[in-house]
This record gives C-alpha cells, sequence and structure tokens, in this order.
C-alpha cells in the first residue's frame, strides 16, 4: 500500500496531476513529470518494480527459464524503475516503451534496456 504521509506540499501537488488527464495530455503531462517521478515515488513507497520482479520470477520459475534468457516488453516503463529491478534480479532483455519523452530520456540513462520507444499506447501506433 501506498504511504503519503511522508512526503510533502510540492510532491503532493505533483501526484495530483495524475489523477485528471485527458488522453491527448498525457504525454505533455508526464514529460512534466519526468523528472522528480523517481523521488516522488521514492517517497511514497511504491511497489511495482518489486512486485513485477516478483510475478517475472514466478512465470520463469514456473516454465523452467533463467531469468537471463527472458525478454520482457515494459509497456509504460517511464523513468525504468521496473527496468533497473528486472536488471538486478538478471533480466538481460528488455524493450521500454512509454508515452514519454522526457521519462524515457531517463530511462535510457540507467541503461537497462535494449531499446526504447515513444509510443502513445492506444492510438494510432497501438502495438
Amino acid at each position: 500500500m501506498l504511504d503519503f504521509s511522508s512526503i510533502g506540499f510540492a510532491q503532493k501537488k505533483e501526484l495530483e496531476t495524475y489523477q485528471v488527464c485527458q488522453r491527448e495530455d498525457i504525454s505533455s503531462l508526464f514529460d512534466k513529470v519526468a523528472y522528480n517521478y523517481d523521488s516522488a515515488m521514492c517517497s511514497i513507497g511504491y511497489p511495482d518494480p518489486e512486485l513485477i520482479c516478483n510475478v517475472v520470477q514466478d512465470i520463469s520459475s514456473e516454465r523452467g527459464l533463467s531469468l537471463d534468457k527472458v525478454e520482457i516488453i515494459d509497456f509504460g516503463c517511464g523513468t525504468g524503475q521496473v527496468g533497473l529491478k528486472l536488471k538486478e534480479k538478471g533480466v538481460k532483455h528488455m524493450t521500454g516503451i512509454d508515452c514519454s519523452k522526457a521519462m524515457l530520456e531517463i530511462a535510457k540513462k540507467k541503461g537497462v534496456y535494449s531499446s526504447l520507444h515513444n509510443i502513445l499506447l492506444g492510438g494510432e501506433d497501438y502495438v
């Protein structure tokens, strides 16, 4: 569960921007919050990277696959938090897809994805 009690006013205001957004504004919204996104998520105890890693490990184990052999497509990869955690666990082959160029720039700096693609899911370029 996310804990919002430990974050400051500015971080709370930034998180509020995620709550109401039109589809055509989503890319620019995430571009605006990209540079504070990791610290905001860290402050609230963002559990998704660890939870997703657990699922990937479980599925890989059930299918007898080594993590260094699986191929992951990270839809909505954002700044690469999930990719970073997966790399720590041994995943080597990841593709990241996100609608925000600024988020993808940050993800690229983490050096965990084999390739990154700027695509707004559900649109003309639907994957």
